[in-house]
């Protein structure tokens, strides 16, 4: 966590830039949320996310069928 804090305080300090997050989308909002909004109140500064999944499609096909 400290490394993100310095790189908030940096973007604070400059006023500008945007932190993109790629998030995991089977860990869930409710777990990385928290994080994320921190960053942004912290910096001062806008976040965007993308979805991503560490799961072969085969894996994500079977997890969708349930």
């Amino acid at each position: 966590m400290a490394e993100l804090e310095a790189i908030c305080g940096g973007m604070a300090d400059a006023g500008t830039g945007t932190f993109q997050v790629v998030l995991d989308v089977f860990v869930g909002w409710d777990k990385e949320y928290q994080v994320i909004e921190r960053v942004i109140e912290s910096s001062g500064r806008p976040a965007t996310g993308t979805g991503c999944s560490r799961l072969t499609i085969q894996q994500i096909m079977r997890h969708q069928k349930k």
